[in-house]
C-alpha cells in the first residue's frame, strides 16, 4: 500500500493538514499524522491526535512527506531537526516532497530547493531564496509539489494523490467530493 506522512508542529495551519489526510484516506493512501507531541495544536486552536511522534518516524516507510503551512507551525518544522533529516534523505531516495502554503520554507532550510522551481504564500518567497519561485498557484517540480495557500488545499491534496496513485483515482475522490 502506498503509504504518506504528514508533519504537524504547534501552529499548523489546519484546513492543509486534515484537508489533504482526508483526501488521501479517501484514495487508499495509508497516511499517518505525525506530530511533534501525542497532541499538536494547529494556528486556530484545533487540536489533533497524532498517530506517531515526528521522533519516530524513518523515511524508508514512506513514499510521500507533506508540509501543511502555518504560522508559526512552518517555522516550527523548519527547526525541527528530525524533519530536517527526514525530508533530506526522501528527497535523496527520490521521494516525494510537498509543501503547502508557509511550508515551502522547511523545504529550503533543508536545503532541497536549489534549482527547483516552487511557489509559496504570497511575499514569502523571500523566506526560501535557494530556489526558483513561481508565483503560480500550484507548482510541480519532479518530486516537488508546492501551492501557495489554503485555497488550493483541494487542488495540492489531488495532485499528490494522482501523484502517488493514479489520475483515475484522483479524479474519482474529486468527483466524489463534487470537487468536478
Amino acid at each position: 500500500m502506498t503509504k504518506a506522512v504528514i508533519f504537524l508542529e504547534n501552529g499548523f495551519e489546519e484546513t492543509e493538514a486534515l484537508a489533504v489526510v482526508d483526501i488521501l484516506r479517501r484514495g487508499n493512501v495509508d497516511i499517518t499524522i505525525a506530530g511533534v507531541d501525542s497532541f499538536t495544536t494547529g494556528s486556530h486552536n484545533i487540536t489533533v491526535k497524532s498517530d506517531k511522534l515526528i521522533k519516530d518516524i524513518d523515511h524508508n516507510d514512506y513514499d510521500a512527506f507533506i508540509l501543511p503551512g502555518g504560522m508559526p507551525g512552518a517555522t516550527n518544522l523548519a527547526s525541527n531537526e528530525f524533519v530536517i533529516k527526514i525530508l533530506q534523505s526522501g528527497y535523496n531516495s527520490n521521494k516525494l516532497i510537498c509543501a503547502i502554503c508557509a511550508a515551502p520554507l522547511v523545504l529550503h532550510h533543508a536545503g532541497i530547493l536549489t534549482n527547483k522551481y516552487y511557489t509559496i504564500y504570497p511575499n514569502m518567497e523571500d523566506r526560501a531564496p535557494s530556489g526558483n519561485y513561481k508565483k503560480e498557484p500550484l507548482v510541480i517540480d519532479n518530486n516537488i509539489i508546492t501551492a501557495c495557500g489554503p485555497a488550493l488545499v483541494f487542488d495540492f491534496a489531488l495532485t499528490i494523490l494522482a501523484k502517488l496513485k493514479d489520475d483515475t483515482t484522483s479524479n474519482n475522490v474529486a468527483k466524489g467530493m463534487l470537487l468536478k
